[in-house]
């Protein structure tokens, strides 16, 4: 079993969320590292937060709890403990396939993985059941950067920020800055690029 002193990084988060006014959340850490949670907090989430209970076990505990699944596979997600990010999001898609927001978190998750097809798969479904997702877009179009395929990657990010004409989304902002900083470097290549022969 993992330490959980070892593992504030997860703890860290999930109190954060409850800052957030989401709950569950973890409400503090005493002395020893410990985690102390508020009454209340379900025992799945808090042992497989903890490392206590192996994640298929967490899933199949709480199926009918997705938004308490959710929560745990984004603090593992912003903990940068993607392989159980993974099987938390990769479970709430099995159990809740039409849900696009878990096939888009999914899809950042194996971006992350450096798994780009993966990763093209999942927001492919997401965009597929909510064209509106502002995040889907902007998470594909990053996938198509690191796959080189700048037109489709280009085509995402203008979506994006169609979708978001007052410039209140953060993930529409997100997109405008990738497209600044595609056209500066297509800027930048074509100030590099040798003159024609002849010339």
């Amino acid at each position: 079993m993992d330490d959980p002193k070892n593992r504030p990084d997860v703890q860290r988060v999930l109190r954060s969320e409850r800052l957030k006014g989401r709950e569950p959340a973890i409400s503090s850490l005493n002395p020893a590292g410990r985690v102390v949670f508020p009454a209340g907090y379900p025992e799945a989430m808090r042992r497989a937060a903890r490392g206590e209970m192996p994640l298929g076990d967490y899933l199949a505990a709480s199926k009918d709890h997705p938004q308490e699944i959710a929560t745990l596979a984004a603090a593992f997600y912003a903990a940068n403990r993607l392989e159980e990010a993974r099987l938390l999001f990769d479970g709430l898609c099995r159990l809740n396939d039409d849900e696009a927001r878990y096939h888009n978190a999914l899809g950042a998750v194996w971006l992350r993985l450096q798994k780009p097809e993966e990763a093209l798969s999942e927001l492919n479904r997401a965009l597929q059941l909510d064209d509106a997702s502002i995040e889907a877009w902007v998470t594909r179009a990053a996938t198509y950067l690191v796959m080189q395929h700048f037109e489709n990657a280009a085509a995402d990010l203008r979506h994006a920020i169609a979708l978001d004409p007052g410039k209140n989304s953060p993930a529409a902002n997100r997109a405008r800055q990738f497209a600044w900083g595609m056209q500066q470097l297509c800027q930048a290549g074509q100030n590099r690029a040798p003159a024609p022969p002849g010339h």
